[in-house]
């Protein structure tokens, strides 16, 4: 299946899957797609291709980017990517979709240039998973994802766990982030992360009055993808 940048390219013989159904996304069994909220090691098994989403059913069609743990306790569970099929967000500006960033986070170079998904089939990818525990379902979505090595295979070695800690010495904990400090913030809306100030986040979770560990964030310009908590943001209370 290849991703055009326009209907130019379709037109010069790029290749298009055959339309699925968008009732096909719930056929797996609910169970194979719960689990923990996580870092994990992943493999791309499959990308499909499916309708508008319901909640804006005249937008795009959508690629499902199908992974499936590839090591660990939860080895076997499958997770998914969904993602408009559009290279620009907004044609007159030239704005960058979210497939555009999904191609270029798993090693795809110049993907705002077309990309055929087909091509990372089989490959792993080190992912940021969450589990959707708001939703009867609970099922676990792929938030983040880079390339990672296959199970075993360039893998550093363990670290050696850490030395005690000294008599009446505690844990460190993570600073509390600058007012002006930048973050990028998952929007399960929009499928896509956020740029706010460290002020910005502190003030979204006040005004939902949602705990730091209900949201994933990393600092601009990193992978290190976690939640809020354990970034070291504190919100009192409620």
């Amino acid at each position: 299946m290849c991703v055009c940048v326009s209907v130019l390219l379709f037109a010069k013989g790029w290749c298009v899957m055959a339309m699925i159904e968008p009732k096909s996304q719930d056929e797996r069994r609910v169970e194979e797609s719960q689990f923990p909220t996580g870092m994990y090691l992943v493999q791309l098994k499959e990308v499909r291709e499916i309708g508008p989403s319901a909640k804006f059913p005249n937008g795009n069609n959508r690629l499902v980017f199908d992974f499936e743990v590839a090591d660990g306790p939860f080895k076997g569970k499958r997770t998914a990517y969904f993602v408009g099929k559009t290279i620009f967000r907004d044609a007159k500006t030239g704005k960058e979709s979210n497939l555009v960033k999904l191609g270029r986070s798993m090693g795809v170079s110049k993907s705002e240039t077309g990309f055929d998904p087909d091509t990372l089939v089989g490959k792993h990818f080190n992912a940021m998973c969450e589990q959707d525990t708001a939703t009867p379902d609970g099922r676990t979505w792929v938030r983040a994802v880079t390339p990672a090595g296959a199970p075993g295979a360039g893998q550093p070695a363990a670290k050696p766990p850490a030395p005690p800690l000294p008599p009446g010495a505690t844990k460190s904990e993570p600073a509390e982030p600058a007012d002006d400090s930048r973050w990028n913030v998952w929007d399960a809306d929009t499928q896509s992360y956020l740029v706010m100030t460290g002020k910005e986040v502190r003030d979204f979770l006040l005004g939902q009055k949602m705990a730091p560990s209900a949201i994933s964030v990393c600092p601009e310009g990193s992978q290190d993808v976690k939640t809020a908590d354990l970034h070291g943001f504190i919100v009192a209370p409620f």
